[in-house]
């Protein structure tokens, strides 16, 4: 990527947050990604001469490759209720949680029995991608 470095992340719940304003797409994305390329089908493309090879998300920044201290790796925490960070070096480690609130989340958006709610927060609205479909 060549904008500014976006792998911190305070938990998977905040990645699925609908009320920030600031939702971190980048790890998101890095994450679905890692699901899908670990899901059967992508398996076979993981093993090597030495063996099996987990999947490990992580976002490289152009800006950030020359720095000695950097790491590509996700970071988790720092926030209230994690005060330390964990570097995400295996998928394994956040895939079973990424993926329930994935499913919840498709859960709500494909249930046909609830109708479709704007945001209650028109000020989220000003610069989202969607905003003539929900016509704010």
């Amino acid at each position: 990527k060549t904008g500014a470095s976006h792998i911190e992340f305070s938990g998977i719940d905040s990645l699925f947050d609908k009320t920030l304003q600031k939702l971190n797409s980048a790890v998101f994305q890095t994450l679905l990604y890692s699901l899908m390329f670990s899901k059967k089908g992508y398996k076979e493309l993981m093993f090597s001469k030495k063996g099996y090879k987990e999947v490990q998300p992580a976002l490289y920044y152009v800006r950030d490759m020359q720095n000695k201290e950097y790491s590509p790796l996700l970071q988790m925490g720092g926030g209230k209720q994690q005060p330390g960070k964990t570097e995400i070096s295996r998928f394994s480690m956040v895939q079973k949680e990424f993926e329930e609130k994935l499913r919840e989340t498709l859960r709500k958006l494909f249930d046909c029995t609830k109708p479709f709610e704007q945001c209650k927060d028109a000020e989220y609205c000003t610069y989202c991608d969607f905003k003539k479909i929900c016509r704010r």
